[in-house]
């Protein structure tokens, strides 16, 4: 066993493998590590590029500058056996704070297939490889979450993320509803700290139109960019890339096809899309999934990340319930264009869909700590 904390509760039940149909983590653009860039400065010199965001770093190069890997060959990659270590690591998030916190990227198609070895054990490989790296990462991040502590207790807006998380399970039900979720947004808005106790399941303080703007605001503000490279992809069942790129008149889908190109499927005004409702069985997918979000502890990072980018004049309760309840909504958007433009259904096959679209997002978003 290692010598820190390793957390990985959201890795129970799911399995992983691999298949040589999907190609998604080929689209990442992956960093190649100090240590690695001597072998592919030798021997693929023409396929590696110098980048300069988020910081300066070399990275294997994309087809046309926009597509996949370069050394991605017929949905395989050419160079498995020494592909950099992003590529291993993928779908497997390692986020360091407080402890090691062990995340499975959603986005992989093939975590939902039930095969391959399961994600615990593969994830205590994945360990074994970087326990030096982890420990090194662990004694800088843990002095970060010190004093982020520090200055939300000095600032009056301290609570713990267990306190958090225990609230989000005894309400959990609610989060599958509108009204609910309009009511924790309304409250995480307000200046006193926010209680999810204290909403009244029968309150239906919360405006349809509203709800539906809010939830396109935030699906769309990910899309905005003519950039392919900069936009969420979602691999659909028959493994296609597809890219949902929104512009002021609209959302407009794409396919990104294995040479690089694009090719124009469908458009649709955002105004178009509203918010459909849940089938049961759609509704406990959903919950499962926010029970896996309330888990993480990049998510919990995240919300760190927003209190002290807002200077620590809100709540920690505040900002974190209200970026779940916001994260719920932007979802069910998508689930909903996903319905418009591919027939889904808002049930636990479409809302499942609509997790694969977005989980990529929301393990990408900035956070306190480090993903390694």
């Amino acid at each position: 066993m290692p010598g820190f904390e390793v957390y990985m509760t959201t890795l129970s039940g799911w399995r992983y493998d691999c298949s040589d149909r999907c190609g998604l983590c080929c689209l990442c653009q992956p960093e190649i590590l100090p240590d690695e860039a001597p072998f592919f400065r030798r021997n693929h010199s023409k396929q590696i590029v110098r980048k300069s965001t988020p910081h300066k770093h070399l990275a294997l190069a994309l087809k046309k500058g926009r597509g996949s890997c370069v050394l991605l060959d017929g949905r395989r990659c050419s160079i498995y056996s020494d592909r950099p270590h992003f590529c291993s690591m993928f779908p497997f998030h390692f986020h360091v704070g407080e402890r090691l916190s062990v995340e499975l990227d959603l986005s992989c198609r093939m975590v939902w297939e039930k095969g391959g070895v399961p994600a615990e054990e593969e994830a205590r490989r994945l360990i074994s490889l970087n326990e030096d790296r982890i420990k090194e990462t662990l004694k800088q991040s843990r002095k970060v979450y010190r004093e982020f502590r520090s200055n939300c207790e000095a600032a009056g807006v301290w609570r713990g993320p267990e306190e958090l998380r225990a609230q989000v399970r005894s309400r959990l039900d609610g989060f599958k509803d509108l009204s609910f979720l309009g009511q924790v947004m309304l409250m995480a808005n307000d200046d006193l700290e926010a209680d999810l106790s204290t909403i009244d399941g029968r309150d239906a303080d919360y405006n349809a139109e509203e709800m539906e703007e809010a939830a396109r605001e935030a699906a769309l503000v990910s899309m905005e960019s003519e950039d392919p490279v900069n936009v969420p992809v979602y691999c659909g069942p028959d493994w296609s890339w597809n890219l949902y790129m929104s512009s002021p008149k609209g959302v407009e889908w794409k396919v990104l096809d294995d040479d690089g190109d694009l090719h124009h499927r469908g458009f649709v005004s955002a105004e178009q899309v509203g918010l459909l409702p849940l089938t049961p069985d759609g509704e406990q997918e959903l919950l499962r999934y926010i029970s896996i979000l309330n888990e993480r502890d990049s998510i919990m990072g995240n919300a760190y990340q927003l209190v002290d980018m807002y200077g620590y004049a809100d709540h920690l309760s505040n900002v974190y319930l209200g970026m779940l309840a916001v994260t719920v909504v932007d979802l069910l958007w998508r689930a909903s264009m996903l319905s418009h433009f591919h027939g889904y259904s808002m049930d636990a096959k479409g809302i499942r869909e609509a997790i694969i679209f977005y989980d990529m997002d929301r393990l990408d978003a900035p956070t306190v700590g480090a993903f390694i």
